[in-house]
């Protein structure tokens, strides 16, 4: 696996530098809740498709963290992945518990097909990847 920036969702991940050998922090991710920033432009009407994306991912991630928090360690640290070379391939959420990974990629859609399971692909060579999840 080639170079393979990713970024910590956890400010402990980022302090600690619990990244594995092939992953390099990709700082142009910031994790931003869609939910808070329509709150403050006032939006009360119903989410814009372009908006159903990000909705979802933060809901997806809240639900991740909620479980971790209370409900009993599911990862250690979580983590943004994208492969340096190409532009549209991610992973919305690697999660590490020791040695082992996880790859969960969220989509808002009722089908998905084979473009937005790209990034599923590409992780596939991650050492201790042990799973997989479409969302």
């Amino acid at each position: 696996m080639g170079e393979t920036p990713c970024a910590p969702r956890s400010a402990a991940a980022r302090e600690a530098g619990h990244l594995p050998v092939e992953v390099e922090l990709d700082a142009g991710h910031q994790g931003v809740d869609a939910g808070l920033v329509r709150a403050i432009r006032r939006q009360r009407d119903a989410p814009g498709p372009e908006e159903h994306r990000p909705l979802f991912e933060g809901w997806i991630a809240n639900l991740l963290r909620i479980h971790n928090d209370y409900g009993g360690g599911l990862f250690d640290d979580w983590y943004y992945w994208a492969p340096g070379e190409a532009t549209r391939t991610e992973v919305d959420f690697l999660l590490r518990r020791g040695r082992d990974w996880i790859a969960i990629e969220a989509k808002s859609t009722t089908r998905a097909d084979a473009d937005q399971l790209r990034g599923l692909r590409a992780i596939d060579g991650l050492a201790g990847l042990r799973r997989r999840v479409l969302a």
